[in-house]
């Protein structure tokens, strides 16, 4: 699959190896009060580093702004790298890796999953990954954010992924500010039967050093979680084509989800993770 990769990625993996195996480095001047690193003016070559005098002109570099080529040729015959590069090498990369690491691409910003725990998250988590996406799942880094009020800063973070599970993204008023910062954005519903949830969801408390639920406690949660799951209903009611409720043990869930994004289902069914102890 990577017999189509363009000849200009393959000069900048050139220039990669030759940085590693020749240590050609860009000299970076740092300017005052900032940490951004400044374009190089003289990048050392292997004649720099062993004490000799460097010849500019031969390596092609000038004081000022650098070639717009990326690289330039050395007496070595292999490339200088300059920082220039690195950032192009970077872009590249992430350009093969979206290409090549699934059938994902389309017009959707990004998916949601809005179901609550123990409703086939981690299921959903590897679904999106095997269709390609870029997937963000617990971090508990993004929940102390969440605690501490910093929305923005979390709103940035999501820029850097595609799909989404679990907290904070499936708290219901985290879910409309998400709606409103990415206006084409999809969100996924995950149900399972009350009475299945409260048991799978006693068992995963317990694993965390709870106790076991009364009676009382565990009519009193189903009844929130079937409120809850009503609410999210309720803020999508009129945009179908933005939502969709799915049950992951259902025989055509996969399908339809692949479907809701404009996908071709790659598999029958849902990879089912935690199952047994569900």
């Amino acid at each position: 699959m990577f017999v189509h990769l363009d000849i200009k990625l393959m000069k900048l993996f050139r220039a990669v190896s030759t940085f590693r195996h020749t240590g050609v480095m860009p000299s970076y001047t740092q300017n005052p009060g900032s940490s951004v690193k400044s374009r190089p003016n003289v990048v050392k070559s292997v004649e720099n580093r062993s004490g000799a005098a460097p010849n500019q002109n031969r390596i092609g570099i000038r004081n000022g702004p650098c070639h717009s080529h990326a690289t330039e040729r050395n007496h070595l015959g292999g490339y200088q790298v300059v920082e220039n590069d690195f950032k192009q090498i970077s872009n590249y990369l992430k350009t093969i890796v979206e290409r090549y690491s699934g059938v994902k691409k389309n017009s959707v910003d990004k998916v949601f999953c809005v179901g609550y725990r123990r409703t086939g998250t981690s299921s959903f988590s590897e679904a999106m990954k095997i269709l390609g996406y870029k997937h963000c799942t617990w971090d508990p880094v993004v929940w102390d954010w969440y605690k501490r009020g910093k929305f923005r800063t979390i709103l940035r973070h999501a820029k850097y992924f595609d799909s989404f599970d679990d907290l904070p993204w499936s708290i219901i008023d985290f879910v409309k500010i998400i709606d409103k910062t990415f206006p084409n954005s999809k969100f996924v519903l995950l149900e399972r039967d009350p009475d299945e949830w409260i048991i799978s969801f006693e068992k995963f408390k317990i694993k965390l050093g709870g106790s076991c639920f009364n009676e009382e406690y565990k009519k009193l949660r189903i009844e929130m979680f079937i409120e809850r799951n009503n609410l999210i209903k309720t803020c999508f009611c009129n945009r179908p084509r933005d939502f969709l409720e799915i049950n992951v043990a259902g025989d055509d869930s996969f399908e339809r989800l692949c479907h809701f994004l404009g996908l071709e289902a790659i598999q029958a069914e849902f990879p089912h993770l935690n199952k047994s102890s569900s």
